[in-house]
């Protein structure tokens, strides 16, 4: 709507200033493929199982889970280049699942994420970072940068606490060690 009053405005011999903002519109609609929302937001409603909900419903009537899928439905409707998602698969069908994969996949830029669903992580994941790392972290540096998906951070941090068994084992030894020279 901002872009067509902008327009109708240029066309009526508008200021610098409406040229500027009409170009900075303009950029926003076709890096967000505005003109394509509706299709992504009738796919959404039919994806997440919310095409049965009529438009004229108010929101304060639906369920928890219908909020939840209408949220995900604008989310996705309005192509944002960077996501903010807690727990985005629960309660949601292997469909819909997919659905919310698929376009986290496609996202322009940084998707974080938080969620217990281990296959999830593994399908949408490309870092995995640990916000409990401990002392050494999961790269034995004090660092809690993973890597590609669930599974195969889950690996990595198996190997960090290797690395702190053995390192505790041998302050351990090194201790008893010194209590036994001290004797």
């Amino acid at each position: 709507a901002r872009l067509e009053l902008l327009a109708a405005r240029i066309g009526g011999g508008a200021s610098r200033v409406d040229e500027a903002e009409y170009a900075a519109v303009l950029e926003w609609a076709t890096t967000h493929d505005a003109w394509d929302a509706d299709r992504r937001a009738e796919l959404a409603r039919q994806r997440l199982g919310i095409e049965a909900i009529p438009a004229s419903r108010r929101i304060d009537e639906l369920s928890g889970g219908e909020r939840t899928r209408l949220a995900l439905a604008a989310l996705i409707a309005r192509q944002p280049d960077a996501v903010v998602m807690d727990e985005p698969t629960n309660h949601l069908d292997d469909d819909a699942c997919a659905f919310v994969e698929e376009f986290l996949a496609g996202v322009p830029g940084v998707v974080l994420v938080a969620s217990h669903d281990r296959v999830f992580l593994d399908r949408v994941c490309a870092v995995v970072v640990d916000l409990d790392a401990g002392a050494s972290g999961t790269d034995g540096n004090g660092g809690g940068r993973g890597v590609a998906g669930f599974t195969d951070y889950l690996d990595v941090r198996a190997d960090a606490r290797r690395r702190w068994e053995e390192t505790f084992r041998a302050q351990q030894d090194e201790m008893h060690a010194l209590r036994r020279a001290a004797k």
